[in-house]
């Protein structure tokens, strides 16, 4: 995961944490099954 990103869901309160990283896990799965290159994570939100 990425520094920044992993450092923004790690101030998260443990439930909605878990549900970013499958929130996360999901989007790379699909990426990976729809043959869409790789993924580049970066924070779009303040």
């Amino acid at each position: 995961m990425n520094k920044g990103v992993e450092n923004i869901f790690n101030n998260y309160p443990e439930l909605i944490k878990s549900k970013l990283i499958k929130l996360r896990e999901l989007i790379y799965i699909v990426a990976q099954e729809q043959n869409l290159g790789a993924v580049e994570e970066s924070l779009k939100w303040g």
